[in-house]
């Protein structure tokens, strides 16, 4: 059943752009807003100024960032600024959170920082030249630790735990086109990807599954099923 018709008064989801569920409900990350449904209670918190709350999870915790304000958790009943946004030092610039080796990683087009004993350091050489050559557009962390990249012009880059090697995916290996739209881990250990025209499934080892598909945006994972 929907939930639309239970929202909270003044909730904007016209851009859902990531859900983190557990036992007790779920959590919906939109443009500019944090929503949780919890044991069928709305909870919910405004993030003025953001085009987007890039988001990650580590060991149930969930971590975001807020252009004007920093880094947060949600690990209770409601968000604690964690890393102030003097010390993040990007700017709005971050898209994305990732986690290496249980470390917020927060990626933007800049290139790759990991925040290490009180510092946002620059992470992966190899991974920051291939941000900044095909202009990222995705990234999701694998079960063993591997970071994956989707870019607009360069397919996919996989990138090592320690962030000294990148792995590089593309035509040759399967992909229709350099674009990739979106990319998720699947509950089987594969990744998927969606694309302009297909969605793509790779068990990075043996086989490359392709859909055709039409109008697919973006591919997002809950409970073990995407």
């Amino acid at each position: 059943r929907s939930l639309t018709p239970t929202l909270p008064t003044g909730s904007d989801i016209r851009e859902v752009w990531q859900v983190f569920a557990d036992k007790r409900g779920a959590t919906f990350f939109a443009q500019s807003q944090i929503l949780r449904f919890r044991d069928g209670q709305w909870q919910r918190w405004d993030f003025a100024g953001a085009r987007r709350l890039p988001a990650c999870e580590i060991d149930g915790v969930i971590w975001f960032h807020h252009g004007p304000t920093g880094v947060w958790s949600l690990r209770g009943e409601k968000p604690e600024l964690e890393i102030p946004s003097d010390a993040v030092n990007v700017g709005e610039d971050v898209v994305y959170l990732a986690t290496t080796a249980n470390r917020i990683t927060l990626v933007s087009r800049r290139g790759l920082f990991q925040w290490h004993d009180r510092q946002l350091l620059p992470w992966s050489p190899v991974a920051m030249e291939f941000v900044r050559a095909h202009n990222l557009t995705t990234v999701c962390t694998l079960p063993d630790g591997r970071v994956v990249i989707g870019t607009l012009r360069g397919g996919l880059g996989i990138v090592s735990p320690d962030g000294t090697e990148l792995e590089r995916i593309g035509r040759d290996h399967g992909l229709p086109n350099p674009v990739v739209i979106n990319a998720v881990p699947g509950r089987d250990g594969r990744l998927w990807c969606a694309m302009p025209t297909h969605v793509t499934v790779f068990d990075l080892n043996d086989d490359v599954r392709l859909f055709p598909l039409t109008g697919v945006n973006a591919l997002t994972s809950a409970n073990d099923a995407l």
